[in-house]
């Protein structure tokens, strides 16, 4: 009787032998933004944010790493393949120069090479991992450094080549990558910002002044200051570096904040300055928008303005219908903290129709 094969066997052969046929060539390389500086990854996941949120002046300055995780690279264990990364600089525009071919790489007689090699680099050398980590910086990256002149959006060509520095052919497609940054030093236009008044809850509203991209807004209070012109705060100056913000908005382009003004330590009565400044994409911050007064009324008083304003002659009446809450227990009673940003929003509008902006 003729001896049975143990399946087992059989199987694991088969499996390694479909795994054999499968195995891919070599692959293109490629490469996520593992981060840059103390920034995320934008919530629309695009793969090369640094376009889609450019480096500002702050960052270029700051000179804060650029991480790269690459996958596919051309890693040789054996030693017997010498590969190392170059890093050459395409120049501006959607697509730059192909700097993966070997004549944009090479002086031409008597001119320089389309594409220039960033030797100032520190993230270059043999390639150890299959899966390395390459590190870049601003400065780095920018020939001119972080000044006017570097503006724009830059292609990078990252090349695996035989040796550091070789120009002499083509590198192939699966030995090189390219990325871009963009560079933007320009902030914002400032906004304009009306005049605010409420009981703790203020809601300070502003109007944005540019058809850019937004992301954010600070909003400042100088509690040392007054309505009179003694600030720290002046319009169109950039946010004085010891003040920190006492709202800071997100979510887009905000066009109003709620400031605490109890949190602040204002008195009842108290009017201080406030200003506003905008964000951009790049994180640039704009200058302080014109200073405008934030002052904290007591509730009769607010109710009072707030029935002037809306035309209404019995204030009782005025006052128990926008409340909801009865005219002899009003006093006795908080006002829902909500309820006051609705009033402290409809106060801004009808200080604006008053008086406007200062």
């Amino acid at each position: 009787m003729p001896r049975r094969l143990h399946p087992t066997p059989l199987l694991l052969l088969a499996v390694f032998s479909l795994g054999w046929a499968a195995r891919p060539a070599s692959a293109q390389i490629t490469y996520t933004y593992q981060t840059y500086g103390e920034r995320g990854v934008p919530a629309s996941g695009a793969t090369n944010y640094l376009v889609n949120w450019p480096i500002s002046q702050a960052e270029c300055d700051a000179n804060e790493p650029i991480r790269m995780v690459v996958t596919n690279a051309p890693y040789d264990a054996t030693g017997t393949t010498r590969l190392e990364w170059d890093l050459w600089q395409g120049g501006t525009g959607s697509a730059g120069a192909n700097c993966q071919t070997a004549t944009n790489r090479r002086p031409v007689t008597g001119s320089v090479a389309v594409c220039s090699a960033r030797s100032s680099w520190s993230g270059g050398g043999q390639i150890t991992s299959s899966m390395p980590t390459l590190t870049f910086r601003p400065q780095e990256l920018f020939a001119d450094g972080c000044d006017g002149a570097s503006q724009g959006a830059y292609v990078f060509y990252v090349l695996a080549v035989s040796a550091r520095g070789d120009t002499t052919t083509d590198v192939a497609a699966t030995h090189y990558f390219t990325f871009s940054v963009a560079l933007d030093l320009q902030p914002p236009s400032a906004p304009t910002v009306s005049d605010a008044a409420g009981d703790r809850q203020v809601v300070v509203s502003w109007t944005n002044n540019t058809s850019e991209t937004l992301t954010g807004a600070r909003v400042y209070v100088d509690v040392d200051g007054d309505c009179e012109g003694s600030s720290v705060l002046v319009a169109g100056a950039p946010a004085p570096p010891g003040l920190a913000p006492a709202v800071t908005a997100g979510g887009g382009a905000p066009t109003s904040a709620s400031v605490d003004a109890a949190r602040l330590g204002l008195e009842i009565g108290q009017a201080v300055p406030v200003a506003v400044t905008v964000l951009d994409q790049a994180h640039n911050e704009s200058v302080l928008s014109n200073v405008a007064c934030l002052t904290r009324v007591p509730v009769s008083g607010f109710w009072d303005e707030f029935c002037t304003q809306q035309g209404e002659t019995d204030a009782a009446s005025c006052r128990e219908r926008y409340s909801g809450c009865s005219v002899g227990h009003a006093a006795e009673r908080a006002t829902p903290w909500a309820l006051w940003l609705v009033l402290g929003a409809l106060f801004a509008r009808a200080a604006r129709r008053r008086g406007g902006a200062r």
